[in-house]
């Protein structure tokens, strides 16, 4: 893996590639995890936008206006769109 990914990543890949091992996804490797890590995140990120956001309005509706508008942001995307974080193998 490169030296431009983020803090964190190279560590998470390993447990949930691990983790995947154990549960049976043996065809998974090292990068295609690291690459879909930051997707995965990103949906976890929206999720907990909405429940933020649903509890502290009490509506359904803003919930939704909230997590869809974090979806959309900028700084959001750049961060968590799949393969974003990992600088390909081959430089040519």
């Amino acid at each position: 893996m490169g030296t431009t990914i983020y803090p964190g990543l190279q560590l998470t890949t390993v447990v949930l590639l691990k983790a995947a091992h154990m549960v049976g996804w043996s065809e998974l490797t090292l990068n295609d995890t690291a690459v879909f890590v930051p997707a995965l995140f990103g949906a976890f990120a929206c999720m907990a936008v909405y429940g933020l956001a649903a509890e502290v309005t009490n509506s359904r509706n803003a919930a939704v206006v909230a997590a869809a508008i974090f979806s959309v942001l900028p700084a959001h995307l750049m961060r968590s769109v799949a393969g974003g974080c990992v600088p390909p193998l081959h430089r040519y």
